[in-house]
């Protein structure tokens, strides 16, 4: 299936109601999928909030996403590897949004938006420890989560 075709479908698709352990979340149309949550973006600047979620191992929803699009160069970091916020900031990678092949940053303004991010190849929801939203400038997160072990 061509790549654009597929995340307007996925969009439209998940632009349905989220149900997290059988309780509805962003109820929209009535119609539910079922997600796995992960956390709330926290040590936020730039009005940066937002919820996490996993809807498969090759895809996230940032549900709710607020940013003021203040910040230059911000984009979805994510790290595999590491055992603290330290570890993760040094073994951060960039995830391109809003496609993979899109490595602009995001430089707008959001308000209450959701966001669907692809991960790289290689890279499942399984095996991240961390996400922010980052500012590659200044080399800060304006937001952050980290995964909980058991996800």
């Amino acid at each position: 299936m061509n790549q654009s075709i597929f995340f307007v479908t996925l969009a439209y698709f998940l632009a349905l109601t989220l149900t997290v352990n059988g309780m509805p979340q962003a109820r929209q149309n009535g119609a539910t999928i079922e997600v796995t949550p992960v956390g709330n973006l926290v040590r936020t600047q730039h009005r940066v909030s937002g919820e996490l979620y996993i809807f498969n191992q090759t895809l996230l929803i940032l549900d709710n996403f607020t940013f003021d699009g203040l910040g230059a160069g911000v984009y979805i970091n994510i790290a595999t590897k590491g055992n603290n916020r330290r570890q993760y900031i040094q073994n951060r990678e960039i995830v391109n949004y809003p496609s993979l092949e899109d490595n602009t940053p995001i430089e707008r303004s959001y308000q209450k938006e959701r966001l669907i991010i692809s991960l790289p190849q290689g890279v499942q929801a399984k095996d991240i420890k961390w996400l922010s939203i980052w500012c590659e400038i200044f080399g800060v997160s304006f937001g952050e989560v980290t995964f909980p072990n058991e996800v």
